[in-house]
């Protein structure tokens, strides 16, 4: 483990043949603890801020009041998971760069890993995702806090002021295939982001905060079954941003990620981005919106 928290390639067993980072070594012989008291530190988000120079006390996010959330008293962050680790593909680093834990001791939320959303560091809001792969019938989803989840933007913490371009999804496990697709977070500069509206609209609440933050162009990266809102929400922002660019994915971006993340820098090039009123106006896409 580096000085800055990074992981890398550093051993290698030559009797069992198994070799990886310090997270797969922990993980190996059972200290995840070690990661938990010792990595976590270095990169808590004080240290985070430092690094990517950040100043949020000079935006104008903090004329965004918001209702201080408690997370669950039960909530624990977590290194290893079967449903992240077999279903939805996350590896080491990814515990890593996601906050995600569970909540064991509350019948509610003991069947769900919880995302904490965070903006300026503070834990605003957080929601869960049922943490299996077939889910019983009149089981919820997605489990949601009271929040308004429309006034906050997952992963806008992500970004430096040098940060000018945020592609727009709707939920976590479309940024995290967006992340690694284009590898954003490689990036420290920082200067395109992507961030997820919980949701297929980007609220008036959502656009003046990207706008606080010095963003000023945005690609709504939306699913395929979201074409009306994608039209709508380009519409209500055109004020807003001095460039709108749609990307039109054939498939969820949850489904692309680590698994095919060619297709994501496809979807992103520039040639293939969408100008809003191109997309608006097509034929093409106007079969889609109702």
């Amino acid at each position: 483990v580096l000085p800055n928290g990074k992981l890398r390639n550093c051993w290698d067993c030559k009797k069992c043949g198994k070799s990886g980072n310090a997270f797969f070594l922990m993980k190996e012989i059972g200290r995840l603890d070690f990661i938990q008291s010792y990595l976590v530190p270095l990169i808590k988000f004080d240290d985070l801020k430092e690094t990517l120079e950040l100043d949020f006390s000079e935006t104008e996010l903090k004329e965004f009041p918001h209702s201080k959330i408690e997370m669950p008293k039960s909530f624990a962050r977590i290194f290893e998971n079967e449903y992240l680790e077999a279903d939805r593909g996350f590896r080491s680093k990814d515990f890593i760069l996601y906050e995600v834990g569970r909540a064991k001791l509350q019948r509610k939320l003991r069947e769900y890993v919880i995302f904490p959303l965070r903006e300026n560091g503070e834990i605003v809001s957080y929601y869960g995702r049922y943490a299996h792969k077939f889910i019983p019938t009149g089981v919820p989803k997605f489990l949601n806090v009271e929040a308004k989840h429309s006034d906050y933007l997952y992963g806008l913490d992500d970004r430096t002021f040098l940060t000018e371009t945020a592609i727009v999804v709707e939920g976590f496990f479309d940024k995290r295939s967006v992340d690694l697709g284009l590898s954003l977070l490689k990036d420290v500069t920082r200067k395109t982001i992507c961030v997820s509206s919980s949701g297929k609209n980007l609220s008036p609440i959502q656009r003046k905060k990207l706008k606080a933050v010095g963003v000023k162009n945005i690609i709504l990266g939306y699913d395929p079954d979201a074409a009306f809102n994608t039209k709508k929400t380009s519409s209500y922002a055109r004020t807003d941003f001095d460039s709108i660019k749609v990307a039109w994915p054939g498939n969820d971006y949850e489904d692309l990620g680590d698994k095919k993340p060619k297709d994501v820098q496809t979807i992103f090039t520039a040639s293939n981005l969408i100008d809003y009123v191109d997309f608006n106006v097509s034929k093409i896409f106007s079969k889609l919106y109702y």
